[in-house]
């Protein structure tokens, strides 16, 4: 019983910003977004935005298995993902907020595979 209760607690990403330490949960990630030439990635939220040190692949490491890399340079969780865009110049997922994020062919065959 007591494991039943741990499994459903929230789950949270910590981030390093500086000398102070975050929790951002995991539900409330929108979708993580690399910076060009910088080691630096952004994540926004459904409460904020954060811009901290890290790499993709770290984070990937870190985050459960809602959240799927559609592209080198971004990371979205797919529970907030409204549509995808196959155009071939320029695919795309929409977020419901609205924003756009690119997506690769390998992202496209994850996105197919886990939303349907």
């Amino acid at each position: 019983i007591l494991n039943k209760e741990k499994d459903e607690e929230p789950k949270k990403l910590r981030i390093k910003i500086g000398t102070e330490i975050f929790n951002i949960m995991f539900q409330d990630i929108i979708y993580i977004e690399t910076i060009k030439n910088s080691r630096k990635v952004i994540l926004y939220s459904t409460n904020t935005m954060v811009e901290f040190y890290s790499t993709l692949k770290e984070l990937m490491n870190s985050l459960d298995n809602n959240f799927i890399q559609t592209h080198k340079s971004n990371i979205v969780n797919k529970k907030y993902i409204k549509s995808v865009c196959k155009n071939s110049n320029n695919p795309y997922v929409e977020m419901f907020t609205g924003d756009r994020c690119p997506i690769s062919r390998t992202g496209l065959k994850e996105v197919s595979k886990s939303c349907g």
